[in-house]
């Protein structure tokens, strides 16, 4: 059950955001960790990093096309086919999502 989970299109998009996230937390968490720290540094590094998630939020659509890249990268090394999820033909309780390529959909 784990590995067909591992093999599934939703988790490498999902592994893919988070790494792109964690890339750009990774120098702050590394200073952190230092045993001489002052506030002045941290609150410095806080404020660039929160300006760099407040300037990807803008253009969030080319920000994914990139991470979407990646996951096409990361699917062709496992052999894993990049498409969306089957949807049903009749849906009763919410709609479809409209989408006609995978990057759309996810």
């Amino acid at each position: 059950m784990l590995v067909t989970a591992l093999h599934s299109m939703e988790f490498v998009v999902s592994l893919q955001c988070l790494h792109s996230i964690c890339a750009m937390t990774l120098p702050l968490s590394r200073l952190f960790q230092k045993k001489t720290l002052d506030v002045g540094t941290a609150n410095g590094c806080v404020s660039n990093l929160l300006d760099i998630l407040a300037n990807q939020w803008e253009p969030c659509d080319e920000e994914f096309a990139l991470v979407f890249e990646q996951v096409k990268e990361l699917s062709d090394k496992i052999q894993l086919a990049v498409e969306a999820p089957r949807i049903t033909q009749i849906q009763v309780h919410q709609n479809n999502p409209p989408y006609t390529m995978p990057e759309e959909y996810y």
